[in-house]
Parts: C-alpha cells; sequence; structure tokens
C-alpha cells in the first residue's frame, strides 16, 4: 500500500467532485459517483486494503471504478428523513392500466379497431398542456381528476366517438381508470421496506382521492397523502417541491424525491430536494426510448424500489 502522506488530495477522472464525495466517514466508495479517490484513500488506507482484499484484489478500472465492491449507499442520503414519489410511471403502471379499461369501452362505441394502448398514449399526452394552463396562471388550480376528464372527452373524436352520445355516468367510470392503476411488482414490498426508516409520501400531481383510491386498492402504504392538490402547484413547478418541504416543516435538502423521470428530478434537485432515480423502461411500452438512464449524477441510482431498499441497508 502507497504511504498515504506521497497520495495528492485529488480526485480521480469521473469524480463527480461534489462536496459531500469528502465527508464519507468510513466509507470506502463515494455514495454519489461510487468512486474510490485518492483523497479518500490518503484519509482512510487501512479501510481501503481491507476492502480491496476482500473484494479478491480486484482491479480500478479506466474511470477508478472498482470492480466486485457492492457498498451500501446509506450515506448518499444521509440527513434524508422524508423519502417522496412521483407517482405515474413510477409507482404504478398507468399505460397498461388506462389500456386494460378502455378497451371493452372502444368497442362498445364503435372503435374496436384502436389499439388500447395507443388511445392510453393519446389520453396521456394532454397531461402535460392541460396543466401548463394551471402553471401558467392563467387557470385557477384544478385537480386532475377534472383535466382527465377533459382530456378524455377531447380525444374522443379522434377515434369517432361523439363524447356527447356517450352517458356522463360512462365518461366518469372510464375517468376513474386513473384511480385504478396496478403498481410495479416491487413497489408495495420496496415502500414496507424503505418505510422502516423514512417517512413515505406521493409527490404526484395526482389528487388525494385519486392517490388515495389508488393506495387503498393495491395497499400501497403510504404515511401521508402529498403532492399537487395540497399544495396547489403542479409539477415541476419549485412550488410543488418547495411548499411540499413547508408541509412536512423539513428543510428541502432532508426529503428525497425518488421518480423515473429525469426531469422531475432536475426541477426537484433545483429546489435543494435530494433525489434517486429508479428507471421505468416500459412506462411507455416496450420501444421506449427515454429515461431509460440517469442524465445526472442523482443522489442514488437503484434498479427498483426493492434494489433502493437494499442499497439504504433496509
Amino acid at each position: 500500500m502507497v504511504a498515504p502522506a506521497t497520495l495528492p488530495l485529488m480526485p480521480v477522472p469521473g469524480c463527480c467532485r461534489r462536496p459531500g464525495h469528502w465527508n464519507i466517514g468510513d466509507s470506502a466508495l463515494c455514495p454519489f459517483c461510487n468512486l474510490i479517490c485518492t483523497a479518500v484513500i490518503a484519509r482512510k488506507p487501512d479501510r481501503i486494503a481491507e476492502q480491496i482484499g476482500k473484494a479478491g484484489e480486484n482491479e480500478a478500472g479506466d474511470e477508478g471504478k472498482i470492480v466486485g465492491i457492492e457498498e451500501p449507499n446509506v450515506m448518499a442520503l444521509d440527513g434524508v428523513r422524508a423519502l417522496v414519489f412521483d407517482v405515474f410511471g413510477t409507482v404504478v403502471d398507468w399505460r397498461s392500466g388506462v389500456a386494460r379499461e378502455a378497451e371493452p369501452f372502444l368497442k362498445r362505441h364503435g372503435a374496436g379497431s384502436a389499439i388500447p394502448t395507443a388511445f392510453a398514449d393519446a389520453w396521456r399526452r394532454r397531461y402535460s398542456p392541460a396543466m401548463v394552463e394551471v402553471r401558467s396562471g392563467r387557470r385557477p388550480f384544478t385537480r386532475l381528476d377534472v383535466l382527465h376528464r377533459e382530456n378524455l372527452e377531447a380525444i374522443l373524436p379522434e377515434l369517432g366517438i361523439d363524447p356527447a352520445s356517450v352517458p356522463a355516468s360512462e365518461l366518469d367510470e372510464l375517468n376513474l381508470a386513473w384511480h385504478r392503476l396496478e403498481p410495479w411488482p416491487d413497489v408495495v414490498a420496496g415502500l414496507a421496506r424503505l418505510k422502516a426508516r423514512y417517512i413515505i409520501a406521493p409527490l404526484s400531481n395526482g389528487n388525494i382521492v385519486l392517490m388515495l383510491n389508488m393506495a387503498k386498492r393495491s395497499r400501497i402504504p403510504w404515511d401521508a397523502i402529498l403532492g399537487a392538490e395540497v399544495v396547489q402547484a403542479y409539477k415541476p413547478a419549485p412550488e410543488a417541491y418547495l411548499r411540499t418541504a413547508d408541509v412536512l416543516s423539513m428543510k428541502p435538502d432532508e426529503i428525497c424525491l425518488v421518480a423515473a423521470h429525469n426531469g422531475d428530478l432536475a426541477a426537484a434537485r433545483a429546489c435543494g430536494l435530494r433525489t434517486a432515480f429508479v428507471p421505468r423502461p416500459t412506462e411507455h411500452g416496450v420501444a421506449q426510448t427515454t429515461d431509460l438512464h440517469p442524465d445526472q449524477a442523482w443522489d442514488l441510482v437503484a434498479s427498483d424500489f426493492i434494489d433502493l431498499a437494499e442499497r439504504l441497508q433496509l
């Protein structure tokens, strides 16, 4: 082992260079970029040697990554008290759920040749534009159930269905498909483990009763229901994140957003929240091309909620 005094206090190539990299206690690996820096080696030579020995004397890769060392990432969320979750796409599979309920509706109304998943995609495409009207101030805050219902009526003519010919009760029932979405297979078990240490809650654009119905149906174990209707602001407006911190009486960096969308995480990070990326590579179907990989060095990256719990030693 090289004497610590001879090692420069410099990060290796590829280091995230975050301030937290230099305050990682006894951990050999940076919790942010998973690299062993020479500055850390200088501080903890015995600990590093012990871990490298246990890993079978693996050599560092070109970017300083140590092959074969699997370190817990609990330090990455040091000081975090609450995990808040994006829901549509991250917690639940909205596309399959909406398509499943839309299929019999489309057949009943003469649009049986329409592809149910394409119908779900068309409905979802109007999601963000509808919220822009609210975020811009051109429209008062309006809960998502109302926006979904308006968007449903707007897309039906594209399929040759006159919304005026469909009983309002039937449209209302189809609109509730968003309340009955199924969670991804890892979600309930993963959240139960995460709940042991953290306050867990949705930070969704979905309204309160939508989140409640979804949770009751699938036994999603939230500690609270938070999100757009609570704070009267839609993501990614800064108010959606900052008012959530205020509701929890926490500083923004005491909260971590868990999401499958890089854009959501970027907006949360800009407000001071911590971030965890969990990809959902089939959210938009098997041909999905977006959000397959982290775009930034988020505080944590996990393959699913169970993996996230394991990385946090839960």
